[in-house]
C-alpha cells in the first residue's frame, strides 16, 4: 500500500503477487525438503545405538515429517489468501473507481 494523497490508498498488485509467489516457493521447498528425508530405510532396531534408539527415532522422525507437511500447507494456504486478499483489493479499488 502506498499512500496516494487525497485519493486515500492504492494496493500495488504486482507487490502481493510476488509475496504470495514466495510463499508458494517456500511451501514447494518444504515439501522437497520434507520428501528428501523420508525414512526409506529399514534397519534392526538396535542399529541406531540400542533398542530404545529405534523407536525414539522412528517417533522423532515421524513427528518431524508431521509438521513439515503441516509447514508446507500452511505457506501454500496463505500464498493463496494473499491472492485472494489482492483481489479484494483490486476489486475495492475498481469499485470505488466506478
Amino acid at each position: 500500500m502506498t499512500g496516494a494523497g487525497s485519493d486515500g490508498y492504492k494496493i500495488h498488485a504486482s507487490g502481493m503477487d510476488g509475496e504470495a509467489g514466495k510463499l508458494d516457493r517456500a511451501g514447494d521447498d518444504v515439501g522437497a525438503i520434507r520428501k528428501a528425508v523420508e525414512d526409506h530405510m529399514c534397519y534392526a532396531p538396535d542399529a541406531l545405538g540400542g533398542s530404545d534408539s529405534g523407536p525414539a527415532y522412528d517417533s522423532f522422525a515421524a513427528a518431524w515429517q508431521a509438521e513439515a507437511k503441516t509447514l508446507e500447507a500452511a505457506l501454500h494456504e496463505l500464498a493463496d489468501k494473499v491472492g485472494i486478499s489482492r483481489r479484494s483489493y483490486e476489486g475495492a479499488d475498481n469499485d470505488t473507481i466506478v
